[in-house]
């Protein structure tokens, strides 16, 4: 989420920034003889197509956060894993992941508070974690180590699962989550604890990158 918003931040500096410097000189009107007038036309109009550039990457940025699964899973796994070190409370966890988790995960009580408190007993003096690929139908379906879902097929690109691997001061602790779109924004519906069976599946199937090819997160 953080190389997107640099990204983004970056794209709007390379285009607005050349943009009223383009139009800077002639933000004044020079007649001989006269002082120099303001161009107000020039810079009404430099103005709003400064905002309107801005709003359309702002949007862009909005739909880039919530379409790509992988932005979606490092919020989620970037708040839980705050709630696991404590820098942030269990009730600030679920405020911060309502926007990205399905009504029936959002409807669970206690969600996550089990995987929390269990966590919580790992070493916690520094945390971070890794993200999995998108696991498409194909690759889950009529396997024994992942749930079964009704009504999709083989042929299906949703819903996904994706692994996350979260390091506690060296130990790790592997979590499968079940994704649904809907729109254009990709949803958490689920968030349980990954058996050793589905990791082996998952790196023998290059669904999840090996640790030292693969990106790291850091939470503290």
């Amino acid at each position: 989420m953080g190389t997107a918003k640099i990204i983004y931040i970056s794209i709007a500096a390379l285009t607005i920034i050349p943009l009223i410097a383009f139009n800077i000189k002639r933000f004044t009107i020079r007649k001989e003889g006269e002082h120099p007038k303001p161009n107000i036309i020039r810079i009404l109009l430099v103005l709003g197509g400064s905002i309107l550039l801005g709003i359309f990457l702002f949007t862009l940025y909005k739909f880039t956060l919530d379409y790509q699964t992988q932005l979606v899973l490092e919020r989620f796994v970037r708040s839980y894993s705050s709630a696991v070190v404590g820098e942030i409370e269990y009730d600030e966890f679920l405020k911060q992941t309502e926007s990205i988790c399905t009504p029936d995960f959002m409807s669970r009580e206690n969600r996550c508070l089990s995987e929390i408190e269990a966590d919580q007993k790992l070493g916690t003096a520094t945390v971070s974690f890794q993200l999995g690929e998108n696991i498409l139908p194909k690759y889950y379906i009529e396997q024994e180590f992942f749930p079964d879902i009704e009504g999709v097929n083989k042929n299906d690109t949703k819903p996904i699962f994706m692994i996350s691997m979260i390091d506690y001061s060296g130990s790790r602790k592997f979590y499968i989550s079940l994704m649904h779109i809907k729109g254009s924004k990709w949803y958490i519906d689920s968030f349980d604890e990954a058996s050793e069976g589905l990791v082996e599946y998952s790196y023998r199937y290059k669904l999840i990158r090996p640790e030292h090819s693969n990106k790291w997160y850091k939470v503290n």
